[in-house]
């Protein structure tokens, strides 16, 4: 059984009554009433019911009329602008035609939409243009909202959103400006996708949080114009003034100064805690990377800037030039192929003349090559920390130590902390500290030096006034000059003497040249003091009778030099030792041999000189136990049995 009320609707065209049966001159039969009422209600019913169905107008409009039926055929129905019908073609609706909410995506089949108007409009300003915020987006996982593709697209702000066109061609420059205002304005990042964006002008941003990110420094590039005369491509920071500027963060880009750039393709100036990731920096007339410090009214504490990965190449300065950093984190710098040096880090001096260094900074890799200059330069740096060093084919030094700024009231005194130093084929030496610049508490790790493409009188290390310098363990081959010398200097305009210098093994071999001055193994020169090596192998090229060089020389006037022991192979008999003021444990002199050693002070009485001690066997079984002088005199000391 059906409780309730059972309505039956029917879609079939209202019926037509029969003929009434009303005749003239005579009355209306009740019954002929109520059958007529009875058809005149049920035809309103079933009209009121299509009308329920029927597009209507409002009360007071005119009604609608449809085009003729062939010009409705395969149509859809559209209002034109005085809202009358107008057939359109699949193909002529678009977005302006749809509401609100109006598509949902899963009611699209594959396809069904192909309106070229909605998918290619003619600019994306073109009214017909699909809107951003009329689609939504939902992201994958538990508890996602959704948002408008407006809302998630503007996350950051890419600087093809204002114009930028990337071709390396048209100038971006106004483009990449109001892109960067936008940024700042809503506290996004700026996006570079790939390309190669021209700029006539410098792209100056003095604001913090600035954020660039690049599509990767291979494919997206930053290039100067070649009409545009620049001093620098692009400078974070105040150009002037005391201004700090905080946390700029700029990776995944190249900057091209395209054979200009005055001072430098990227500048950064009175930044603190930055972060510069995974940039190169090319095409400079000067340098290709700098940082600057402007006085000491900037809180130095704060400078904590982080620079990884980051490249400078055929610039026409320094690859990278540092002043005035601070607890700064280096990871992996590589300077090549610049035409002054690799790698500098400079102190500065501020409005009062008071030295404010480059200190308390740590280094992963640092790496130079094939640059004009040096390799890599401390100029009046302090408490540095470096554990990898590579120069390699550089026009001067592998490292260099220099103290510029010679009139301030205080000058760091480079105390360098190296782990792991390989220096190989730079034209003028390895090690390199200069006679003006101080050189105080630096420690070397292990030092690999090879030049055997140096120019001749090139030296491996060269320390001058250097105080309280240790050395790990130290290898010379090949270098075109002396191996090793230490030497008195004129620090910050001040006579001083080499003092408390460590090497643990202090290998040199192969050194030389004929063409060079001077070819000692190691050479102490001056008045120094207090030079300790623990282990000294020599075995050298050019330490030949007819030349002045020997495996071992040292001055008359050096004190407290001690060696605990020493192989000194001389090309020649004679050559492996000048000098009367050695210390030595163990002592070794070729080419005697085979050879033993005894300590000095084990030695039979007191010797008037130093002397090569050696077991000599006769092929009978009876060994003799000689001393030989430098005079070359040989005596007896034992034999046995």
């Amino acid at each position: 059984p059906i409780s309730g009320s059972l309505y039956i609707e029917g879609n079939r065209a209202p019926r037509r009554p029969a003929e009434a049966q009303f005749a003239e001159g005579r009355g209306i039969p009740a019954r002929d009433h109520n059958t007529e009422f009875n058809t005149l209600t049920a035809i309103c019913r079933e009209l009121f019911q299509r009308l329920r169905r029927t597009i209507r107008v409002p009360l007071g409009e005119q009604g609608l009329e449809l085009p003729p039926i062939a010009d409705r055929i395969g149509k859809y129905v559209g209002w034109d602008g005085n809202g009358n019908f107008i057939p359109l073609q699949p193909n002529e609706i678009h977005s302006g035609d749809i509401g609100d909410n109006a598509v949902i995506s899963s009611k699209i089949a594959d396809g069904a939409v192909t309106d070229p108007k909605v998918f290619d409009p003619p600019s994306p300003s073109h009214p017909d243009a699909v809107r951003a915020s009329k689609l939504s987006f939902l992201q994958a996982g538990t508890d996602a909202v959704y948002r408008t593709v407006q809302d998630k697209l503007r996350e950051r702000v890419s600087v093809k959103d204002f114009g930028a066109v990337g071709d390396g061609v048209a100038d971006d420059t106004a483009a990449i400006m109001a892109a960067d205002a936008a940024a700042a304005a809503q506290g996004a990042a700026l996006w570079f996708p790939s390309g190669t964006y021209m700029v006539g002008a410098t792209l100056n941003v003095d604001r913090d949080n600035v954020v660039w990110t690049g599509e990767g420094a291979s494919v997206c590039k930053i290039k100067r114009l070649a009409s545009a005369d620049l001093a620098t491509l692009v400078h974070i920071g105040a150009t002037t003034g005391t201004a700090a500027r905080q946390t700029p963060i700029i990776r995944d880009i190249e900057f091209d100064g395209n054979g200009g750039c005055s001072e430098a393709v990227f500048k950064v100036r009175n930044v603190q805690r930055g972060v510069f990731e995974r940039l190169r920096f090319t095409g400079g007339a000067a340098h290709g990377f700098k940082t600057e410090t402007s006085t000491a009214s900037i809180n130095t504490n704060q400078l904590r800037n982080v620079y990884d990965n980051l490249t400078a190449y055929s610039n026409g300065g320094c690859g990278f030039y540092f002043i005035g950093e601070k607890d700064a984190q280096y990871g992996h710098l590589f300077a090549h192929n610049n035409t002054g040096d690799g790698i500098y880090f400079r102190a500065f001096k501020d409005d009062g003349n008071q030295l404010a260094e480059t200190t308390t900074c740590v280094a992963d890799t640092l790496l130079a090559r094939d640059n004009g200059g040096s390799g890599i330069v401390f100029d009046g740096c302090e408490k540095y920390v470096v554990g990898v060093i590579d120069a390699t084919i550089n026009g001067q030094f592998g490292i260099r130590f220099l103290s510029s700024d010679t009139g301030a009231a205080s000058v760091a005194s480079n105390n360098v902390n190296i782990a792991a130093a390989t220096l190989r084929n730079n034209a003028l030496g390895g090690i390199r500290h200069f006679d003006s610049a101080k050189l105080v508490d630096a420690v070397f790790g292990t030092v690999l030096i090879i030049g055997f493409n140096s120019l001749p009188n090139s030296e491996g290390i060269r320390l001058s006034g250097a105080v309280r310098v240790d050395f790990g363990v130290v290898k010379v081959l090949g270098q075109r000059g002396t191996a090793c010398r230490i030497l008195n200097g004129t620090p910050l305009g001040v006579a001083t003497e080499c003092q408390d210098i460590t090497f643990g093994t202090l290998h040199l071999q192969a050194n030389g040249d004929p063409a060079s001055s001077a070819n000692h193994g190691l050479s102490i020169e001056g008045a120094p003091s207090g030079i300790h090596i623990g282990r000294l192998i020599a075995k050298n090229s050019e330490t030949k009778t007819a030349t002045s060089n020997y495996e071992l020389n040292v001055s008359a006037s050096a004190a407290n030099i001690t060696i605990d022991y020493a192989d000194l192979k001389a090309v020649d008999f004679g050559r492996e030792f000048n000098g009367s003021t050695v210390d030595f444990g163990m002592l070794k002199r070729g080419p005697v041999a085979p050879a033993r050693f005894v300590r000095r002070t084990g030695l039979p009485g007191v010797l008037p000189g130093y002397a090569a001690l050696s077991i000599q066997g006769d092929g009978s079984g009876k060994d003799t136990l000689q001393v030989r002088w430098d005079s070359g005199t040989s005596s007896t000391i034992a034999t046995e049995p």
